[in-house]
This record gives structure tokens, C-alpha cells and sequence, in this order.
């Protein structure tokens, strides 16, 4: 049976992955699109966001670890799994009741990367009526048994407008700073390449859609900002872990079960 959220299909015979283009993971009201692309031999080599079947934004993932790169670019799909949330509830006192919390869901397990010393890994993907958000996960059961933490050295994580965009950005001198500084407004995406960029960072197109990237669920981990990066590659937002003073390495040391906080993509058709 088809999903009803889900455009595109992998197909696995005798380990040989068929030729995917791209998978579709769309809101439960189908206006925001969340497409995975793929290569012919199954690689993740990133996504596009769409709303109303007009391009907003490309990106790609990546999580480095010291124990091995389970979520590089280019990591080839192994399998996946779907699920559609609806639910809802009443809060005392709150301004709008019931509150509703509703996606449609995608978790995406990669093929691991050393079959000697496995480290699967696996991005887990929810596309709501007005964003979309996405984290990465590790597993226990995939270090071997002297392993008592997973060393996180760098979020791979990017994102780039496709259209044309006025930014918003609160640029910041460092990571140990009071986070308070005034938004800027700076046109055609031409952001500073000298400075970190606090999140969340808005984005204003043209036609007036408002996109904002920023976090959610940040525990015991180095909290996201962003880098611009001009290259050949495009203009492109590099996500840009918190470091402590003299830039050591590892960033963070987690639990070998571990889920990173939701990085988070805000749509909606204007800034107010």
C-alpha cells in the first residue's frame, strides 16, 4: 500500500538498490514538500524545501564523529519507516485550545559506513503544516563494547535559500557572549563571512514567504549557529556548533544512545 504522504519509492532485491531520484515527505495539508534526494545506487546527497510546488531552500546532512562518520554526506540508504501524528489537547489557561500537534513523519536508517565495527545512523524527519524539522540519531547497539560515549567533532548540516532573500540576521562576535545584539537587514542573501550568525536567522522572499531557521530541544549539547560560506559550491549557511575557549575537540560527548536537537525549517507566508 502507497502511503499517502510519500511520492517517489526505494526498492531493495538481493541488497541492490533500484533508481530513486527523490523521496517526498509532504505536510498532512500537502502545501510544504520535504524532498530527499538520492542517487541511483541510494546515497543521500541532501534535500529541497517547497511550498506550493515553489523551491525555497536546499541543504545537506552530515554529523562527524571521532568514533567514525555515520552520517556523512553521500551515506546510502538501508531502509525506512513512516508514521502520520495527529493529536490533540487542552492546556489551562492557554490562548488557543485544543493545542494540535500534527506531521507526517519519515525516519531514514544509512547503510553503516565499517560492517567491521558497524555505526548506523539514522536522520529522523517530521514535515508539519508550517515547517519542517529533522535530527540525527545514533544507537547503542552500534558501538562495540568498549565504547562508553559518542564524540561529536562537527555538524555537517547546510542550508541555502534558492530564491532571492532578504536576510535578517543577529551576527555575534563569539560563542561566549550575552546573545544580545540588534537584527540587521541586509539584501540579496549578502551576509558577513567574518562573524557567527545567532539562530534563529529570517529569511523574507520576494513574494512575501517568510522562512526562519533555527533549533528546538537543545539538551546537554552545544547549542547552532550558523557561518556564511561563498563558494563555488553556493551561498550557503553552515551550521556552526558552540566551542569552548581554545576550540577544542571533541564538541560534545553523549550517551551512545543519542538524538541530536531538531534542527528546524519555519514557513509561513509572511514575517508578522
Amino acid at each position: 500500500m502507497r502511503h499517502p504522504f510519500l511520492t517517489g519509492a526505494l526498492l531493495f532485491v538481493l541488497g541492490v538498490t533500484f533508481d530513486v531520484s527523490a523521496l517526498d515527505v509532504q505536510s498532512p495539508d500537502r502545501n510544504l514538500v520535504f524532498r530527499l534526494h538520492t542517487s541511483s545506487e541510494g546515497e543521500l546527497s541532501g534535500f529541497a524545501v517547497e511550498r506550493m510546488e515553489i523551491p525555497l531552500m536546499r541543504g545537506g546532512f552530515g554529523l562527524k564523529t571521532a568514533n567514525g562518520d555515520p552520517l556523512k554526506p553521500g551515506g546510502r540508504i538501508h531502509s525506512r519507516t513512516t508514521r502520520s501524528v495527529y493529536q490533540a489537547y487542552k492546556q489551562p489557561g492557554h490562548k488557543q485550545n485544543p493545542v494540535v500537534d500534527q506531521f507526517n513523519e519519515i525516519y531514514i536508517e544509512l547503510v553503516p559506513g565499517d560492517v567491521s565495527k558497524p555505526i548506523q545512523a539514522g536522520i529522523r524527519i517530521r514535515v508539519y503544516n508550517d515547517g519542517a524539522a529533522f535530527r540525527y540519531e545514533l544507537r547503542k547497539a552500534n558501538f562495540d563494547s568498549e565504547s562508553t560515549s559518542i564524540e561529536i567533532v562537527e555538524d555537517l548540516t547546510w542550508f541555502e535559500p534558492i530564491r532571492s532573500s532578504t536576510a535578517w540576521p543577529m551576527y555575534l562576535p563569539g560563542y561566549n557572549t550575552s546573545h544580545e545584539a540588534l537584527y540587521l537587514k541586509v539584501g540579496d542573501f549578502k551576509l558577513s563571512d567574518s562573524e557567527i550568525i545567532a539562530t534563529p536567522l529570517l529569511l523574507e522572499y520576494e513574494s512575501g514567504v517568510a522562512v526562519a531557521m533555527t533549533e528546538a530541544a537543545l539538551l546537554n549539547f552545544p547549542g547552532m549557529y550558523l557561518r556564511f560560506n561563498s563558494g563555488e559550491s553556493g551561498n550557503r549557511l553552515i551550521a556552526d556548533l558552540s566551542k569552548a575557549a581554545g576550540d577544542n575537540l571533541p564538541l560534545a560527548r553523549v550517551e551512545t544512545t543519542f538524538k541530536s536537537p531538531w534542527r528546524v525549517i519555519m514557513v509561513d507566508d509572511n514575517a508578522g
